[in-house]
């Protein structure tokens, strides 16, 4: 079996990819792409074990007993160099808010719930170090979260001598997942009929409750496109 380490060194790009609410791509799904991005912050939520303990009368513990910690979900926080209103109405509670021509300039902030839902995928270049000669043709560090559920736009300042940050932050995973294999070639797979390796889709689809997925990749990130693209829809 093939030892791998590596260390993910600089973000090269992201995708956002629409979701309909059940999770999965389908004929209304668009993706961007961007490499527009300050920094990404990515937490994971565990939630504790219940700890039971008893006493005897005089003090003494006669029974301790702790579950195991549970993954519940993980959170992201996006900050961007430039403000995209289609990207960032993608992703959060911002709706887009269309120019007197009708194109997408702004963005509105509506009082309701939040129910946009996509996925974000992530590539790092990868510093691979003398201990990977597996992955010496790897490009990048590809890293999915194939079901989030919108954001809300960041604490803002407006100074007279700084620049405004730009952030989405309350990103969160949900469960339920349908992104399968995903509708992108993401990864190097086995060429036709013996032929030389091309990019294909994931080699195992994710499962329902799978929240997140790590892995190198020789597939070069995507074109920047900073204009919603159409989704293909692939099983």
């Amino acid at each position: 079996m093939a030892h791998y380490s590596y260390t993910p060194v600089q973000l090269r790009a992201i995708r956002v990819t629409s979701l309909n609410a059940s999770g999965a791509v389908d004929e209304n799904s668009k993706n961007i792409v961007t490499d527009g991005t300050v920094n990404v912050t990515i937490s994971t939520e565990v939630e504790e074990g219940n700890e039971i303990t008893k006493k005897t009368t005089s003090g003494a513990i006669c029974l301790s007993v702790k579950n195991p910690p549970s993954v519940k979900n993980v959170t992201a926080a996006i900050e961007f160099c430039h403000v995209n209103p289609q990207l960032y109405t993608m992703m959060s509670a911002l709706r887009t808010y269309n120019d007197g021509g009708n194109k997408p300039a702004g963005m509105a902030l509506s009082i309701g719930s939040i129910e946009k839902a996509f996925a974000l995928e992530l590539w790092a270049s990868l510093d691979l170090g003398s201990s990977s000669p597996d992955l010496r043709d790897a490009l990048s560090m590809y890293t999915l979260y194939p079901f989030m559920q919108g954001g809300v736009l960041g604490e803002q300042e407006y100074t007279a001598d700084g620049a405004v940050s730009f952030k989405i932050e309350q990103m969160v995973s949900l469960g339920g997942t349908q992104w399968g294999k995903g509708p992108y070639n993401v990864v190097m797979g086995a060429g036709a009929q013996g032929g030389a390796a091309a990019s294909a889709q994931l080699p195992t689809a994710l499962g329902s409750k799978d929240i997140a997925l790590y892995i190198p990749t020789a597939v070069a990130p995507p074109a920047v496109n900073e204009e919603p693209q159409v989704t293909p829809v692939k099983k």
